[in-house]
């Protein structure tokens, strides 16, 4: 079996007295060990602490580090755990292997998991059982039957193709974007980050496998204290993402949110090349007029497919220190 680079982490919010060192301590406690752990501290600035100073998450940084794990800890802004998911998966290489906070992996878990992740897979997850154990029938993972019970929420007895994910899994890292426009209670981004990595032409599995769900809803998580409008909000965005993101399957998009010079610079330059790559592109663009034999959309719908500041040329100028010219600053971005 191939080697992996296995990133574990945990988003966490409000749970320093409750749930977290549990969860850390059953990351720790895997048998194929994780090569590094990252906890997301999506606390307020006023609320976070500093856990090397409380005992237990002493030791349980110390046993990381008796076990070969490299650990560190990433300061979110309060925003939820999209932002928390997004910022680890840049900094991991090959896997990542997200737990929720309330959660406790059985030992076995990431081993089970690792042996699914074959080159055409992009996540992979276990049974998420929260006790009392409930018979769920008409359970589903389909994209377009979430209101039905969760497969994942019972007893899993054989590998099989799904949609999506709930929860905990493990995925292929910078495959998909997490939505950033997504409020801070994050709803469905598990659904439109496992389902979206399908649509990229990997499998999403379930397969054997147990971590324990004890969920606290009085005591912290990401999602406490949150009105129903967010969830409104962000169903909205799911909807539209959904309906777009399924429209333009298996088309390469191109975003161009800028000035009519940069248009006809891509247009010269880089859109011949691009379409001996790809088959099926698609345009998002200011000005459609100059692209009559391709295939246009508005800038309004390609933000209903997600955030489109990944597609900003100038910002990964800044971002790469980029010294060249506006040709070589879009190859870098498509090419």
């Amino acid at each position: 079996m191939k080697k992996h680079n296995i990133v574990a982490y945990i988003c966490s919010r409000g749970r320093y007295d409750t749930s977290l060192s549990q969860a850390m301590l059953s990351i720790a406690m895997q048998t194929r060990v994780p090569d590094a752990f990252i906890l997301y501290d999506d606390n307020t600035e006023s609320e976070r602490r500093d856990l090397r100073e409380i005992e237990i998450y002493r030791y349980i940084f110390q046993l990381f580090e008796i076990k070969g794990i490299k650990w560190s800890v990433i300061f979110g802004g309060a925003k939820g755990q999209h932002f928390g998911h997004q910022a680890v998966q840049k900094t991991a290489t090959d896997l990542c292997f997200r737990l929720d906070d309330d959660c406790v992996a059985e030992s076995d878990v990431l081993e089970k998991l690792e042996l699914q992740m074959v080159d055409d897979v992009g996540a992979v997850g276990c049974s998420i059982l929260t006790p009392p154990l409930f018979p769920y029938k008409n359970s589903s993972s389909a994209i377009d039957n979430l209101h039905a019970p969760n497969e994942q929420w019972s007893v899993i007895k054989e590998t099989k193709s799904v949609d999506t994910m709930h929860c905990s899994y493990l995925y292929r890292a910078n495959v998909m974007d997490f939505d950033l426009r997504l409020s801070r209670v994050a709803f469905r981004e598990e659904s439109m980050h496992s389902y979206g990595i399908k649509l990229k032409g990997y499998r999403v599995l379930i397969t054997p496998g147990i971590i324990w769900h004890f969920r606290n809803n009085k005591n912290g998580g990401i999602r406490s204290s949150e009105s129903e409008q967010n969830y409104r909000h962000d169903e909205t965005i799911f909807i539209d993402w959904l309906k777009a993101s399924t429209t333009y399957k298996d088309q390469k998009l191109v975003v161009l949110d800028a000035g009519l010079g940069d248009h006809l610079v891509f247009k010269k330059d880089i859109l011949p090349r691009l379409k001996e790559k790809h088959k099926n592109l698609i345009l998002a663009v200011c000005h459609p007029y100059l692209f009559p034999d391709e295939k246009t959309i508005s800038i309004a719908d390609a933000q209903r497919m997600g955030d489109i500041d990944k597609y900003n040329v100038y910002k990964l100028g800044v971002d790469t220190n980029h010294q060249g010219s506006l040709t070589s600053l879009f190859e870098k971005m498509y090419l």
